[in-house]
């Protein structure tokens, strides 16, 4: 559970196994007590943007949500089990949702979800170069998932473009993009060097 030295009272409102739903009692920067903040403690969780060996592309779900109004592109993503690390649970997601594996599994760091409110820590993957795993077996999933293979210009074109249809997915998408262009400058940059 969130707690802060400015946190003065806590009450539970109501708990499930993804999250607990709390009313706190805070003390704000300025000294004033705000009597009803709504907080929720969700598990951490993971989102993945999947870079395929075969083909050079990335593979996003196109799929519907709960509290989406029609399909969107989604990355890879779960949650935390007990004893679970960021990258415990990042191959084991990409594993039981896709079948796959990564040569090359890139944490791209904790994120808090929605800082005022909790949301809980998502920790984003970019998981390069990905090839079918000889140990993967099916999955139950909640909501049905149609892969899409994208180049990545037509990644881009859909990030840009609103078809992502949630901020974590979204913030995934663009901090796994800036990664690689950045590890390209800095790769190309020591080949100029080495020369």
């Amino acid at each position: 559970p969130w707690r802060t030295p400015n946190t003065l009272e806590v009450r539970t409102v109501t708990s499930t196994p993804f999250a607990r739903f709390e009313i706190h009692k805070v003390r704000t920067e300025n000294g004033k007590i705000v009597d009803d903040w709504l907080w929720t403690d969700e598990r951490e969780h993971v989102n993945i943007l999947v870079h395929m060996k075969k083909g050079n592309k990335y593979m996003l779900f196109y799929q519907s949500k709960y509290g989406l109004t029609r399909k969107y592109y989604a990355t890879v993503g779960g949650l935390f089990n007990k004893g679970d690390t960021p990258l415990t649970c990042a191959k084991r997601e990409l594993l039981e949702e896709t079948g796959l594996e990564s040569e090359d599994l890139v944490y791209l760091g904790p994120y808090r979800v929605q800082v005022n409110r909790g949301g809980g820590i998502l920790h984003a993957f970019l998981a390069r170069n990905c090839y079918r795993s000889q140990a993967w077996k099916a999955s139950d999933d909640y909501e049905k998932q149609e892969r899409r293979f994208l180049t990545r210009e037509e990644l881009i074109n859909v990030t840009l473009s609103a078809d992502i249809g949630e901020a974590q997915w979204l913030a995934t998408v663009s901090t796994a993009l800036l990664y690689e262009d950045y590890h390209a400058t800095v790769m190309r940059n020591k080949t100029l060097v080495a020369h």
